[in-house]
């Protein structure tokens, strides 16, 4: 009760668990949680077994465990951090220290999260980037593949986007870019992957898009770009897109979007 006070006294979203066994049932069912403390004595499951069941699930990456204990035994925080454990903390600890080390191990946390994130979105526009792409595009497809789920493969191209370089400057250029990645992510759903392939070239893998219905969404995209000419300073910029789409199954993703091509 505590230790729970003094997180929520730093707003923390806090969740209690009687002991090990309840810990692993609250975990299971609210993935949100970043951040475990847990006492080394406790029934049922001691903290050791608790974070060791937990690593066959979330890593330390995804879940910062702190463990504590009052006991006497120094060798309890390498047995702790040797079981998967990120923090130990000896009782009575002083409150400073505790938010200390809390402050510490969620500061990793959101580090790694900016880094992951990072590594497979997009600098200019936010969307995925193509190793991303690729990555988690292979996973859909084979799930298309064993007919769990229909999946349409596009690909979009900024029209003259040269001469809009040459004409406006690279600054309007990537405004163009940005423009349509923001009509792409506000037509599809979350269950889509929409990417940025590089340059002026974007690719959308569409989930469960219904038969007959990727002509008329794509060209509903095709259109909203063209109805909002960019404006950039005291200019007007038409901007257009042209779209390949395939709905047919391929052999490999690769395939899917070299027809879309």
């Amino acid at each position: 009760e505590h230790t729970a006070g003094l997180l929520g006294s730093h707003r923390y979203r806090v969740v209690q668990a009687r002991d090990g066994v309840e810990a692993l049932e609250v975990l299971e069912s609210d993935p949100a949680i970043g951040l475990l403390v847990t006492d080394f004595h406790m029934p049922r499951m001691d903290g050791f077994e608790l974070v060791r069941r937990v690593r066959e699930r979330r890593s330390r990456d995804e879940l910062a465990a702190i463990g504590m204990s009052s006991s006497a035994d120094r060798a309890l925080a390498a047995r702790f951090i040797k079981s998967g454990g990120n923090d130990f903390l000896v009782k009575p600890f002083l409150e400073e220290e505790f938010f200390c080390r809390v402050t510490q191990n969620v500061e990793m946390l959101e580090h790694i999260a900016a880094l992951r994130d990072a590594s497979v979105r997009d600098f200019l526009t936010g969307l995925h980037n193509r190793r991303h792409l690729f990555d988690a595009g292979e996973t859909l497809f084979a799930s298309a593949q064993r007919g769990h789920i229909g999946l349409t493969a596009a690909m979009i191209d900024i029209d003259l986007f040269k001469r809009v370089n040459d004409t406006y400057g690279h600054d309007a250029g990537d405004e163009v870019i940005r423009e349509v990645a923001r009509a792409l992510r506000a037509r599809f759903r979350r269950t889509d992957l929409v990417a940025r392939m590089g340059g002026e070239e974007f690719c959308v893998l569409a989930v469960n898009l219904a038969p007959g219905a990727a002509t008329r969404v794509f060209d509903e995209v095709r259109a909203t770009v063209a109805a909002a000419p960019l404006g950039f300073g005291s200019d007007r910029i038409p901007v257009s897109v042209s779209i390949g789409v395939c709905t047919r199954p391929a052999t490999t993703l690769a395939q899917s979007l070299a027809v879309a091509d």
